[in-house]
């Protein structure tokens, strides 16, 4: 309904017509407000405008008018239109106490952006200015219809979709192409990415969408699930291409700090000191045997019976001592975004506190205060995402935790444990032979030199990982919809 409220809209219907036309569409069954959130501000005012005298009487007779029961959230939307009702009949003397709510658009993405200064990602999340809502989740649906179009008209680039078709062949894109794939399907793959997604989390997410899609449009739901999972993959690298080199650069760092030893820790933009350090654990088990029953407590504190007169099989965990490399890289990623969100928040809270707020509603990336205040309140939040994302923070990021001088020290770290496991000993010995080939030397340097660069850009790190956009950090101020 919201993808048809959104059409009309951009076709200038009043919103008197929009509600004829959906509840014609829908027969009569349509809420008010239901899809204004994706509206630009002038198009909201507008809306309540044309509406008022059906959210008047939503206020004042609730029980009568009840069409706020179908609200997203139905008791803050009949709280705010009762307020926005008194401040009409007393404009000047009104005090509202009810919290006027402004969201970021996928936070992730939106701080990845900014970092990296990448001006497509920054359009998408609404962090540049733009006389509409952008919706990034609609964006990656729609750049996933074009994929979908590209393999049917043998017109791919992309290695994964090749190797895919030539496997399976094109129908299961036919039949994706025959589906309505929107944001709903999207949603929480985009939602997720910056947190540490796996290409099996897409896989589950992916199997989710086909469900929502309706499996019996598929002749083989496990193939259309498959097929789904490497398109959005390649859609969203395209949409939010700053935030995948963002995760998987972070992550590249934390095993090589796992692999030495050592423990994440660094400074966030507001001075806040993060650390983390995941121990990994290995299995053992021992086997127990008593002649009465007997209650064995494990060090993890678990409670286990062992029965009388028979052989027993515990099982148990133990610390080894070492940091685990696919523990710390998996919690990284969700780490540094967290870190970041947090700072914005302090940010934002610390600014607005000095130009007067003292009442605030902070959920995450959700910032709240009184109808007054608002203006202030997105002053302070526009000026305290110009204020994290000074400098380059994943290059600083990176020297810290790797214990570097500078960004040149850290990449040759890196870049030499990443290439420690290429083994160069049959290159050695024919260096060291009585009678040693040119030819044969020239073969086994190549054939080194060859597997070494594979495994430095699988595992190692470049200049590319940190390379900033062009993206003017300062026109954050001039969104309108950066958080709205």
């Amino acid at each position: 309904m919201k993808e048809r409220f959104l059409e009309l809209v951009k076709e200038g219907k009043t919103n008197e017509q929009i509600l004829t036309i959906i509840k014609a569409e829908n027969k009569g069954k349509v809420t008010l407000l239901k899809a204004a959130d994706k509206l630009t501000l002038p198009q909201r005012a507008r809306f309540v405008t044309e509406n008022w005298r059906t959210i008047r009487n939503q206020a004042t007779l609730p029980t009568v008018h009840t069409e706020w029961t179908g609200a997203d959230q139905p008791v803050q939307y009949l709280k705010s239109i009762k307020d926005l009702h008194s401040w009409t009949l007393n404009p000047d003397t009104h005090k509202s106490h009810v919290s006027v709510d402004v969201d970021g658009t996928c936070s992730g993405i939106q701080v990845y952006a900014m970092l990296y200064r990448d001006k497509a990602a920054a359009h998408g999340v609404n962090v540049s200015p733009s006389e509409t809502v952008q919706d990034i989740y609609g964006t990656v649906a729609a750049e996933m219809v074009k994929i979908i179009e590209g393999c049917l008209e043998d017109r791919t680039s992309h290695r994964k979709l090749y190797d895919f078709i030539q496997e399976h062949g094109r129908e299961v894109f036919t039949e994706l192409s025959k589906v309505f794939i929107n944001r709903k399907h999207t949603k929480r793959i985009v939602m997720t990415l910056t947190y540490g997604l796996t290409n099996f989390g897409i896989l589950g997410y992916s199997e989710e969408a086909i469900e929502a899609l309706g499996e019996d449009n598929f002749k083989d739901a496990k193939k259309a699930k498959m097929a789904f999972a490497k398109v959005v993959s390649i859609a969203l690298d395209k949409a939010a291409e700053c935030a995948v080199i963002g995760m998987k650069f972070t992550q590249k760092i934390s095993k090589y700090c796992a692999a030495k030893g050592i423990g994440l820790q660094w400074t966030s933009p507001v001075g806040f000191k993060a650390f983390r350090a995941t121990e990994a654990v290995e299995d053992y088990q021992i086997e127990v045997f008593t002649k009465s029953r007997k209650q064995i407590t494990c060090d993890d504190g678990t409670k286990n019976f062992v029965t009388a007169g028979a052989s027993n099989i515990l099982r148990d965990e133990k610390r080894t001592g070492e940091l685990s490399a696919s523990k710390q890289s998996n919690a990284v990623a969700p780490d540094v975004i967290h870190d970041l969100d947090a700072a914005l928040l302090m940010r934002t809270v610390t600014k607005g506190h000095s130009k007067g707020i003292t009442k605030f509603k902070l959920v995450h990336d959700s910032f709240g205060t009184t109808a007054k205040w608002i203006p202030t309140l997105n002053t302070s939040i526009r000026e305290a995402c110009v204020d994290i994302a000074q400098g380059n923070f994943m290059q600083e990021w990176a020297v810290e935790v790797t214990r570097s001088e500078n960004w040149e020290e850290c990449v040759e770290k890196v870049n030499e444990w990443a290439g420690e496991k290429v083994s160069r000993t049959k290159l050695d010995n024919a260096i060291k032979s009585k009678k040693p080939s040119e030819e044969k030397i020239a073969t086994l340097q190549a054939d080194y030199t060859s597997k070494l660069e594979l495994e430095i850009a699988k595992k190692g790190i470049s200049d590319d990982d940190i390379k900033q956009g062009d993206f003017v950090l300062e026109d954050v101020m001039k969104s309108k919809h950066v958080f709205s």
